[in-house]
């Protein structure tokens, strides 16, 4: 909302908060404030909007306009405009005797009415008079429709005057003279046909309808009203319906509505005793089906008026309710009363939401245009000198306007240069005109085009005079801005794609199939046509200079034209892309940068043109690109998709902003960026303007952010402010939920959507921070945006920091749902994810593996290396380089593949720091995550790139370990050298180990074994080469022996290094960790034994352990036991071996059983340990490597399992049996059948390709044998059977030709989707009868328009066209019905349906002979109708007919034959043949049918 036209200090104001805060000092808060600091925060700002602004001064007539200025003329003859958001006086004059003010519903003209008859019209923000006329009798009431104004006057007359001439000559009269019954009010219903009036005077009060088509009174009736300073005002108990039907009054017993037709005054509806006392006002909604009203018994009510049912009861005011008011989106209700009160009431659930307070008794309440002002107006007739005068600033967004338009499908916004008119253009089916100025809509057309893109067929002049666009497939259509109306229609050969023109409003050049048209504007003639005959053109850009004009098809080439050349030019084609599979494209405004986006996902190439190369590839749009679009600086790019719009910095190509709400670009007739939309807001393209984004949008970057906000670390609480509509109102509902009311559930439906800037916070962060997993669900399920408030925390990472179990399961479940939002997941977010562990994390890692799809990705290859071939790039898709650097074609040992992308971007670089921390993570997490393929796929990838290095080490060290037993067996001082060299070597490895990991070195058993076994072989050695008999010596042989064992364990780890021995050595970690707290007990029981032998046989204590522990193996000698030793020895002998050692039996054996099911997960678990160990060395790359994204292909073949998954069925029948299993059992059983179901989900997959593949083969040698066999043969063999209807239709070599001849669009779009129907038909999983259930149809069709790029329609649109197709009604569709469906969606009605009727009509003709006879057939009985209808009668008689059809069929027939064959010929009985009996004959007889 502005206040443009003014005066200069309006446009400088800063809302009521900043006046509201004026008062006092301002408080500050810090940007990264938390959030219950900023909500408490908010909760003292909305504290403050509770009381009204009040207006200075006493005003008898008042208006508040469209732009939210109050229009007010007091006693003394003041005429004043106030600015409520400036809250300051901007215009102020002397008038007299003003009787009324009434601004157009546009807001276009200010009309005022004078007492001495005089009308004047005026512009509402200026006060400038444009026109007067006076009408010699005082004005009493004025109404309009923008278009006329309808004036009544004090003799009781109504005139109509246009609004753009209010010229006596230009009246026309509704209503004559009647000076008795004056109408003082004015009503007029929307379609402009009926006038209903008033006549507000003491004992007369009467209602009257007038038809202004005839015109003429229609009807009239009675009103009543109270007396006094009581009396109502009647424009409050008279409401016309929206469909401009009925009319809503008062009842007679003023407590009741009753409802009359407009159109001859009978009586509806009437309801009675609605209230204990008068109603003071009625409301209807927009459907006429509730109706509001509010009565002196200080309670509002709201009806169902269909069922006359009473739906909610408001009671809150202590007086008499006087008025109210509904915001147009009908979601708020505002009530005033005598008790100087304004309730806020839901229109969801009607109950209270806040309560606005003023100083005075409240008679009247008022929104503006934009209902951004809530005006309350006591009683002006009072004698006191109080103000009577209060308002609300319910929305404050300075810098902009609010305009309604529905960005949900549009796809193209032109805005002409002088910011007037706006067009939209909803895919390739509607187009809307706006008028900027009044924000209303102007003109809507239908657009009747069939594109597979969205067309950019819309441009305009930059004088702003013109707009081109296109109505019908080959209609360019020109609309002058200035008459408002269609002047040329330019006509092409087909359909336009594009339409550019030249800076100076002469030339535009359309883009149409395989031609570039040139139209010359001022001469409406055609000058020549660009030709491009060996493919089309989809998009046209136009160079700054108007020299060049550039044009691309589908693919890589990019065109140019030199158009100081004629059109008999070459082609210059520019070779800088490769690839193929481009769409949109745009040029710089310097004409260096050329941008072109990707067909299949949403990357764009950024080309530099002189010096013909890539300069960057970028991909941070989670979905395809149907927008991009540089401003007019060239600063910055903007890229648009269904989900979000990110703004690029263009000099280093970095991402700035990433906005995942509802935002429109609009650009000018330079195809660059001029506006934008968001939140239903227009604002203009500036720095300014973008600099304000960090307050509304999230950034991308953190480099980005701190540079925008270096200067800014705190932030004035006056400042802080809500996105969306009532944005300030939202600050009291904010307050609300500040405070945790325990009814605050009411407020989600307000403020889902709402944003806290500049914090960027929303509601979910609030409930994420306090555990509020219930709400949460409903905000999501509402559609309340996650996005990152300003320190970097999504409402999931509150989850986690609060331990929110319940909540990060949620907020992980929409994520998703959500997959553009993985791209936006930091290593770091997925780090506390692993840590924190919810329980749908494998859900979570499995869904961000995508399957990519594509023509040019191929279905079958051969992988370069097994069994699995990697790619990593900077985009989230598989290009076609990246297909030729992972498979190569060999047709004779090709395979089906499938690629796959990792969507959340990793540092792969090994040794990284984020790459450490991300395994060092995985090996303290469960084996949950090792289950994922995304896990998986990244560490059999990291693997590939050290498995080198680790292989290295373990040659290393088998060399020591040969070395070392070599000298063992001989001692020879060679290897002592050796291994001198050895000891250096770890010693160093170790040292660096100690320097880079420092403390937590000693965390790790084997880093400390490891140091130990190092420090003994130095120990050796050093002893070895001191004593030169040390071979004798008992003490280094022992010394040597320890080594050696050390040396042999550690040998052991490198075992990990083969899949086959990998799980053994996890499976013997496993069980050492296992024994420890058995090994306790044992050594508990060992030791008190002991100790007990030890003290009755009075010896050593190493004797008693050593008989003790030989006693545990069962090794023992009982002579000489005493009995003492006999009661030690049985107690000894059942507790260590017999009760101890079968405990240890069994726990080996659970631990066997617990690792052989995780045997998948556990060997990823090895991989990661030693992948981490690798990358902790590698110190050299802890800075290096970037964010990118891991693309792989895998062969598409069943997944091997291991013999513990056939346990399954036993456990699962053990359960049925046994109840209260633990949770932990139950998820591991679960994620096991998981694997199973996906197992065979990938068998069946690859069965369904070799059983399509075998039928290709099968039909080949069919034809074949219908080539080889003679027909005699065929006859034999070939049973009868139900035609396939679809066969021949989706024949692939049909198609295939078809495909090669296709012209038009249809055509050609048809055989795109008839190839994808026979590619993936199987895959949709139709049933026995070759049809699918209709869930099964519904995500088929959602498959087809993904894979053609569309729009997926909604599903109740889906199942209303299902229900026509499916004519037998049992919810079943067979291909045709699906690929009729579907095309029908695609808007190809017309078309679809010839093409059925065309297959049917060939297929199925409607005369039998034709169907069932041969081609040869039918021939040959045309030459014997010849030969026996020699005299061209038309007619042959019964035995020439007899004797024509044993020659045509070639059987001989016996005299009874001949009879009855008579008889059936000459059904008639008049002895004469036609041709078309005989032709039904002999389809009827089909025995007689010969092969020829």
């Amino acid at each position: 909302m502005t206040d443009k036209g003014l005066t200069e200090p309006l446009l400088n104001f800063k809302g009521l908060n900043n006046v509201l805060a004026s008062s006092s000092k301002p408080q500050t808060l810090p940007i990264d404030s938390e959030v219950n600091t900023v909500f408490a925060s908010i909760q003292t700002i909305g504290d403050k909007l509770v009381n009204g602004s009040e207006i200075e001064g006493r005003a008898k007539h008042y208006i508040i306009t469209r732009s939210g200025n109050l229009l007010n003329f007091s006693e003394n003859g003041k005429l004043t405009l106030w600015s409520l958001l400036s809250k300051k006086l901007v215009y102020s004059e002397d008038v007299k005797r003003i009787n009324v003010l009434y601004e157009t519903p546009k807001g276009s003209k200010l009309f005022i009415g004078y007492n001495n008859g005089t009308l004047e019209s005026r512009d509402p923000n200026t006060q400038q008079v444009l026109q007067q006329v006076n009408l010699r009798s005082a004005v009493k009431a004025l109404v309009s429709d923008d278009k006329n104004l309808y004036v009544s006057l004090k003799n009781g007359k109504i005139l109509q005057f246009s609004c753009k001439n209010i010229s006596s000559v230009s009246q026309k009269v509704i209503r004559p003279i009647d000076r008795t019954s004056p109408i003082t009010h004015l009503k007029l219903s929307r379609d402009e046909i009926f006038l209903v009036g008033y006549v507000d005077i003491d004992q007369v009060e009467m209602l009257f309808v007038f038809n202004i088509i005839k015109p003429e009174q229609s009807w009239q009736t009675k009103l009543d009203l109270s007396p006094g300073e009581l009396r109502e005002d009647p424009d409050k108990l008279v409401v016309i319906s929206e469909d401009c039907l009925n009319l809503f009054i008062r009842g007679e017993n003023n407590k009741g509505v009753c409802m009359y037709s407009l159109f001859d005054g009978s009586v509806v509806q009437n309801v009675t005793s609605m209230h204990t006392n008068y109603i003071n006002q009625i409301l209807i909604t927009k459907d006429s089906k509730r109706v509001i009203t509010c009565s002196k018994d200080r309670k509002i009510k709201v009806w169902d008026w269909i069922k006359s049912e009473c739906l909610a009861t408001l009671t809150l005011h202590e007086e008499g309710v006087e008025t109210m008011v509904l915001s147009e989106d009908e979601t708020l209700l505002f009530t005033g009363s005598y008790d100087t009160a304004v309730n806020v009431w839901s229109m969801y659930d009607y109950v209270s939401l806040t309560k606005l307070k003023t100083q005075f008794p409240i008679r009247s309440l008022h929104l503006s245009g934009d209902n951004d002002i809530l005006l309350a107006c006591g009683n002006l007739n009072s004698k006191t000198d109080q103000p009577m005068q209060a308002f609300w600033v319910l929305e404050d967004n300075a810098d902009a306007f609010r305009i309604r338009v529905e960005l949900k499908n549009v796809s193209n916004c032109y805005v002409t240069p002088n910011n007037e008119y706006l067009v939209t253009m909803n895919g390739n089916s509607s187009l809307k005109i706006w008028n900027l100025k009044s924000r209303v809509l102007i003109e809507q057309h239908k657009v009747n085009c069939q594109f597979r893109y969205n067309l950019r067929a819309l441009n305009g002049t930059r004088d702003s005079e013109s707009i081109f666009f296109q109505k019908e497939q080959s209609e360019i259509i020109q609309w002058s801005c200035s008459q408002q109306q269609q002047v040329h229609t330019f006509i092409h050969g087909s359909q336009v794609q594009d339409i550019v023109i030249t800076s100076d409003d002469r030339m535009m050049y359309c883009a149409i199939e395989k031609s570039i048209y040139k139209w010359d504007l001022q001469t409406k003639q055609e000058l020549c046509r660009f030709l491009h005959p060996d493919g089309y053109f989809l998009y046209l850009v136009l160079s700054s200079d108007d020299q060049r004009l550039l044009a691309n098809g589908l693919g890589a080439d990019i065109f140019e034209y030199d158009l100081k050349l004629d059109d008999t030019q070459e082609l210059k084609r520019f070779d800088i892309i490769k690839d193929a599979c481009w769409l949109n494209f745009e040029l710089s405004p310097d004409g260096v940068t050329l941008i072109q986006t990707h067909q299949y996902n949403g990357s764009f190439w950024v080309c530099n043109l002189k010096e013909g190369r890539v300069v960057k590839i970028l991909s941070k749009n989670s979905q395809i690109i149907n927008f991009v679009g540089f401003t007019k600086d060239g600063k910055y790019l903007i890229t648009r998709s269904e989900s979000e719009s990110i703004i690029w910095e263009t000099s280093k190509w970095e991402a700035l902003i990433t906005i995942q709400e509802e935002f429109g670009v609009v650009t000018s007739s330079s195809r660059q960026v001029q506006a934008i939309i968001h939140d239903g807001l227009y604002k203009s393209w500036s720095d300014q303007i973008f600099c304000s984004f960090s307050d509304d949008f999230t950034f991308a970057s953190i480099e980005q952010e701190q540079e925008v906000e270096q200067d800014v670390q705190e932030v004035n609480t006056s400042d802080i402010k809500m996105t969306g509509k009532f944005n300030n109102l939202m600050k009291l509902f904010i307050g609300k939920v500040g405070k945790k009311s325990p009814d605050e559930n009411k407020y989600l439906p307000y403020l889902y959507k709402t944003q806290i800037q500049p914090f960027k916070m929303t509601l979910a962060h609030f409930y994420a921070y306090f555990n509020r997993a219930d709400i949460v669900q409903k905000l999501l399920e509402m559609g309340s945006p996650y996005i990152e408030d300003v320190n970097q925390n999504t409402p999931l990472d509150y989850a986690i920091q609060k331990k929110s179990y319940e909540s990060a399961t949620i907020f992980l479940d929409y994520i998703i749902k959500s997959p553009n939002l993985y791209g936006k997941l930091t290593e770091e977010k997925i780090i506390n994810l692993i840590e924190f562990a919810p329980s749908n994390l494998k859900e979570f890692f499995d869904s961000a593996v995508k399957e990519q799809v594509g023509e040019y990705i191929p279905s079958f290859g051969t992988l370069i290396t097994n069994p699995m071939s990697f790619r990593e790039s900077q985009n989230n898709f598989v290009s076609f380089s990246d297909i030729k650097h992972m498979m190569v074609l060999d047709k004779d040992n090709d395979e089906p593949l499938v690629f796959k992308t990792l969507q959340i971007p990793f540092n792969m670089q090994p040794g990284s720091q984020s790459s450490i921390n991300l395994h060092r993570t995985l090996s303290q997490s469960e084996l949950t995550a090792f289950r994922a393929e995304s896990v998986q796929a990244i560490l059999t990838y990291k693997w590939d790139l050290v498995k080198r290095i680790v292989y290295l080490n373990g040659l290393i060290y088998l060399f020591y370990m040969a070395v070392l037993f070599t000298f063992i067996q001989t001692y020879h001082e060679i290897s002592l050298y050796f291994l001198i060299a050895f000891g250096f070597y770890f010693m160093g490895f170790e040292i660096l180990q100690i320097c880079l990991n420092r403390l937590s070195y000693l965390g790790d058993f084997w880093n400390i074994f490891d140091f130990l076994r190092v420090l003994l072989l130095i120990f050796f050695i050093y002893n070895a080469f001191k004593h030169e008999d040390w071979n004798k010596s008992q003490s280094m042989l022992q010394l040597l022996g320890t080594l050696n064992f050390l040396s042999w364990v550690r040998a052991l780890s490198f075992l990990r290094l083969f899949q086959k021995t990998r799980i053994f050595i996890r499976l013997l970690v496993e069980v050492i960790y296992d024994m420890i707290p058995f090994m306790i007990v044992l050594i508990g029981a060992v030791l008190g034994i002991s100790l007990s032998f030890e003290v009755i046989n009075d010896i050593s204590m190493l004797e008693a352990l050593k008989h003790n522990y030989r006693l545990t193996f069962g090794d023992f000698e009982t002579d000489n036991y005493t009995a003492a030793n006999w009661t030690l020895f049985i107690i000894g002998s059942v507790l260590i071996p017999l009760i101890m050692l079968n405990m240890l039996v069994a726990i080996m054996s659970d631990t066997y059983a617990r690792v052989m099911s995780d045997i998948l997960p556990s060997d990823f678990l090895e991989l990661n340990q030693m992948i981490l160990e690798q990358e902790e060395i590698q110190f050299w790359n802890r800075r290096k490597g970037q964010l990118g994204y891991l693309h792989y292909v895998t062969p598409l073949k069943r997944k091997e399992g291991n013999e513990w998954e056939g346990q399954i069925q036993k456990i699962l029948a053990l359960l049925q049996q046994h109840n209260g299993q633990s949770p932990e059992v139950l998820n591991k059983l679960g994620e096991k059948m998981d694997l199973i179901m996906e197992s065979q989900k990938v068998q069946f997959r690859d069965t369904n390709l070799k059983f399509d593949e075998q039928k290709k083969r099968f039909d080949r040698i069919q034809q074949e044998l219908e080539i080889i066999l003679p027909k005699s043969q065929k006859d034999e063999i070939v049973v009868e059977e139900e035609e396939d209807s679809d066969g021949d239709f989706f024949d692939d070599e049909y198609v295939e030709e078809q495909s090669k001849i296709a012209q038009t669009y249809f055509q050609i779009n048809s055989c795109t989707v008839k190839k994808y129907l026979n590619g993936n038909w199987l895959s949709f999983n139709p049933t026995k009868q070759g049809k699918l259930l209709k869930e099964e149809s519904i995500k088929a069709i959602k498959q087809i328009f993904r894979r053609v790029n569309k729009k997926i329609p909604d599903e109740s649109n889906i199942e209303n066209l299902m229900k026509e197709i499916d004519l037998n009604g049992d919810g079943l569709l067979s291909k045709i019905e699906l690929y009729v469906l579907f095309m029908r969606l695609w808007n190809y009605h017309q078309e679809v349906e010839e093409e059925i009727t065309l297959m049917n009509q060939s297929k199925y003709p409607k005369d039998a002979f034709s169907r069932f006879l041969e081609s040869q057939q039918r021939e040959i009985f045309e030459q014997l109708w010849t030969k026996y209808d020699s005299d061209n009668k038309d007619h042959i008689d019964a035995k020439q007919g007899t004797s024509l059809i044993k020659e045509f069929s070639k059987k001989s027939l016996n005299d009874q034959e001949i009879i009855d064959l008579l008889k059936q010929l000459d059904r008639d009985g008049n002895g004469e043949i036609s041709k078309d009996e005989l032709k039904t004959f002999i389809s009827e007889n089909k025995y007689l049918l010969s092969e020829y």
